[in-house]
C-alpha cells in the first residue's frame, strides 16, 4: 500500500520551518496524488512530544493510519524510531537519527538552547535524560521498513552508531555530509521512492 499521510518529526531546537522540512513539504506538494502532510512543532520535552506523535498519529482516520509514512531528522529520527517499534509503521525515512540520544542529552543538562528558526529558547532538564532512556527501543525490527540517510561528517552524531542501530536498512551515506544534510534535498526521489509515491 502506498503512503497517503506523511508525517515529519523535526530534530531538538528545530522546527517545522526547517529547510529539510520545507523541501519535503514542497515534494509532497508536487506529487500527482494528493498526500496529506504533517509538520508539527514539537515540545523539548521528550515525553511531551511523544505524547504529541500518538495523539496526531491516533487522530487519524483507519486509512490514514495504514497509509502513514514517518520521515524523522535528528531527534525526530528518534521519535520516528519509537513510532515505528510501537505501532507497527512500514515506511520510516530517517535523517541523520539519534542513536542512544540519552547518552548525549546528560551533557546538554542545564544548558540553554536557542531555536535558529524561531528565537525561543529551551533549558535542558535532568528529567529528559530519564525520558529519552526509557523511550529508546531495546533494538530495531523490520529493518527494511527504514530508509536511513546519514552525514559521514556529522558534527554531532556518530554516523557509525546508525549503520550498526539500524542493521539491515537501506542506507545512504554522504561522505561529505554534516548534520544538516544539505543532500537530503537530493535524496528525496529515493524518500518517495521508500514510500511508493511518485
Amino acid at each position: 500500500m502506498s503512503i497517503n499521510t506523511v508525517l515529519y518529526l523535526h530534530g531538538f531546537n528545530s522546527s517545522p520551518d526547517s529547510f529539510k522540512a520545507q523541501a519535503t513539504r514542497h515534494a509532497i506538494e508536487a506529487l500527482s496524488t494528493p498526500v496529506n502532510f504533517i509538520a508539527p512543532q514539537l515540545d523539548a520535552e521528550p515525553a511531551t512530544a511523544m505524547a504529541q506523535i500518538d495523539a496526531i498519529i491516533d487522530g487519524l482516520s483507519e486509512e490514514e493510519a495504514r497509509g502513514l509514512g514517518l520521515i524523522g531528522s535528528s531527534m525526530g529520527g528518534f521519535y520516528a524510531t519509537c513510532a515505528a517499534e510501537q505501532r507497527g509503521i512500514k515506511s520510516v525515512a530517517l535523517i541523520n537519527p539519534a542513536v542512544h540520544p540519552a547518552v548525549f542529552a546528560r551533557e546538554w543538562v542545564d544548558q540553554t538552547h536557542v531555536n535558529e528558526t524561531n528565537g525561543s529558547q529551551v533549558v535542558v532538564e535532568a528529567h529528559f535524560v530519564d525520558q529519552l532512556r526509557e523511550m529508546e527501543p531495546a533494538q530495531t525490527t523490520a529493518p527494511e521498513r527504514y530508509l536511513v540517510m546519514l552525514g559521514a561528517v556529522d558534527e554531532v552524531l556518530d554516523y557509525r552508531q546508525a549503520l550498526a542501530y539500524y542493521q539491515g536498512a537501506t542506507f545512504k551515506v554522504d561522505p561529505e555530509g554534516d548534520h544538516a544534510l544539505e543532500s537530503y534535498v537530493g535524496e528525496l526521489p529515493n524518500v518517495l521512492a521508500h514510500f511508493h509515491l511518485s
